[in-house]
Formats: structure tokens, sequence, C-alpha cells
């Protein structure tokens, strides 16, 4: 792989979830994300971030490469971008999240989620799981939602000793949705 660095994630036996993923794949570092300009999103519909599932075009900031199965979130945070038909109502967004945890060093990695500029919720991210967080009727009345994960104990593998890696990663993000909320 010409022009980029290669690693390959050795199983610790850790019982944190994250460990598990990252050592079974292997990755390349992200030169550049280019998010498209096509950011219009339907209600209902499942983005993926795994490699070809679809986030490209919604990735505004702070991605790194897409793996199999989900996409880090590369520095102290990361944006998606998507542009909604209609704004009349109230919102709930879902991510499916790991984070990047070594316990007892880093037992959880906390997530600090922001709609255009708002915080909506604080996570505590360990073991995939599901997050959810409701999206109010005037923040999604703006139509364009930007959402921002921020990620202030973001750190690199190397840093934990579990691996050669430098790069600096909060969450890994397997899939997002958003729907009407009921």
């Amino acid at each position: 792989m010409k022009g980029r660095e290669k690693h390959r994630i050795p199983r610790l036996g850790l019982v944190i979830a994250a460990s598990i993923f990252i050592g079974s794949l292997s990755y390349s570092r992200a030169d550049q994300n280019t998010p498209s300009a096509d950011k219009k999103y339907t209600l209902g519909t499942i983005i993926s971030f795994g490699a070809g599932g679809g986030s490209e075009r919604f990735k505004a900031s702070g991605w790194s490469n897409p793996e199999p199965q989900f996409t880090w979130t590369e520095g102290k945070g990361a944006t998606v971008s998507v542009e909604l038909a209609s704004g009349e109502t109230a919102l709930t967004l879902r991510m499916k999240l790991v984070g990047l945890v070594h316990p007892p060093e880093l037992s959880s990695q906390p997530v600090e989620l922001y709609v255009n500029g708002r915080k909506l919720a604080d996570w505590q991210v360990m073991g995939p799981d599901n997050f959810t967080a409701t999206i109010p009727k005037d923040v999604a009345a703006a139509k364009k939602l930007e959402i921002e994960l921020r990620t202030p104990k973001s750190t690199t593998p190397k840093a934990l000793k579990m691996n050669d890696d430098a790069r600096v990663l909060g969450v890994a993000c397997f899939e997002m949705e958003i729907q009407k909320q009921s």
C-alpha cells in the first residue's frame, strides 16, 4: 500500500468489545475525507459506516477511512452533515458506536453530541451499543443538520500500548439513523 501505513492490531484478550473489533481488522490511515455535495437524507434510512455503506457523502470532517464494518472518528471529534426534506417535527437520532477503550487507563470514551451547535447528549461509549438523542423541533426546523461527535479523551492505540497505530481515535460508528419522534 504505497503512501499509506498499514497496521495489524494483535488480539489482546481484553474484555472490552472495542479491543476485539480492533484486533480482528487491518486498516489504512485516512489521507483526506472528501464529502459529496449530495447530503439529502430520507428519514428512517440507515446509513452504514462500513466500507461501501454510503456514509461518505454525509461525512463532513474528522473521519478515518472506512473499515469493513465501521469508521473511526479521528482527532477530537467528527461531523456528519445531512439535509432533510422537512423539519416540522422533533426527531430521534440513533447511532451504533463502540469506543476506543483500554481499562483501567480508559474504561469508557465520553462523547458529547451537538446538533447545529446545540449540545443534546453526553454518552459514555464502551462496547458496541445503540445511543439515542432527541433532536428538538426547533433544531430540526433548520432542515440542514450538522451532527458533531466530540470525543475529548480520544487517544492513540499506541499510547495505550495496544499497537503502533498513531491515529488519534475516539469512537467507531457502525450506523446512523434519524426518525420522526413517535
